[in-house]
């Protein structure tokens, strides 16, 4: 099963979408009058409307599409089991990822915590990572201080990455996961991850536990529509919010509920 950042090997490089509606409508003439020699006329109008729905929904700060995956989901299970990637973001904190690290334990549910290294540093952050790992669960790297990798310059990027895996591999960490804060990463910051030997984990199940509206059972629904929806699911979730803290127990409970005994795995491997 892989949530990893799908890059590819074409030297082609990629048609690039201008921030704005007008200047992505500008964009997509452009594109037309170079590929209708190649479409037949029959065929224009439906190539027209897929172009014009990318450029309205794609997001320019993170680089995706809004309201779709964040990562192109190569992965999938082949028994028939359905998949699901717990995985949170933005701690540790002690007092919600203390009480999250118990719920998984009580539904005997292995996650992936993507940590920031200045709470990690911290005497009540190291005890928390060593517990992950102790308990199972997988720790990945979410930089150091939480900037937008896309805004920042390629030393801060290093700096920020490198930084955080020396504090984790010392804490007793193997792996080499890491998530960009907000999902913001371009190719620069692609590059020099992987230059540290690092590989992006994406999602595809975002319930915004994070936003006020959704600091109530409302995250909790929007996870199992979504879950719903597709055969293999990776949630971002963010184990600093009180609110995730208290109705994860709810979460995994209906997913229990929803499924029989062996058709639904929690996995931590990418």
């Amino acid at each position: 099963m892989l949530f990893r950042s799908v890059r590819s090997d074409s030297r082609t490089p990629p048609i690039r979408l201008e921030t704005g509606k007008v200047k992505n409508i500008m964009a997509i003439q452009s594109i037309l009058a170079h590929i209708a020699s190649a479409v037949s006329t029959d065929e224009l109008p439906k190539l027209i409307g897929a172009l014009a729905k990318q450029a309205l929904e794609h997001d320019p700060v993170t680089g995706t599409d809004r309201g779709v995956d964040n990562f192109d989901p190569v992965y999938g299970s082949v028994d028939g089991t359905r998949e699901i990637a717990l995985t949170f973001d933005d701690g540790p904190k002690p007092s919600t990822t203390g009480p999250i690290l118990k719920t998984l334990a009580e539904y005997d549910v292995r996650a992936t915590f993507f940590v920031v290294g200045r709470l990690a540093e911290r005497p009540a952050g190291r005890d928390l990572v060593k517990q992950m790992l102790d308990e199972g669960h997988t720790v990945g790297n979410h930089t150091w201080s939480h900037p937008n990798l896309k805004k920042s310059s390629d030393a801060l990027v290093r700096q920020e990455l490198e930084r955080t895996q020396e504090l984790l591999v010392s804490l007793g960490v193997t792996t080499n996961y890491w998530r960009a804060p907000f999902g913001a990463r371009g190719r620069t910051v692609l590059r020099i991850a992987r230059e540290l030997g690092l590989e992006h984990v994406g999602w595809n199940v975002d319930p915004k536990d994070w936003s006020k509206k959704h600091r109530n059972m409302k995250w909790v629904t929007s996870s199992l529509d979504d879950i719903e929806e597709r055969e293999d699911s990776c949630l971002v979730l963010h184990d600093i919010q009180r609110t995730t803290a208290k109705y994860l127990p709810t979460l995994l409970g209906e997913l229990a509920g929803q499924h029989q005994a062996g058709t639904l795995v929690y996995v931590n491997e990418f």
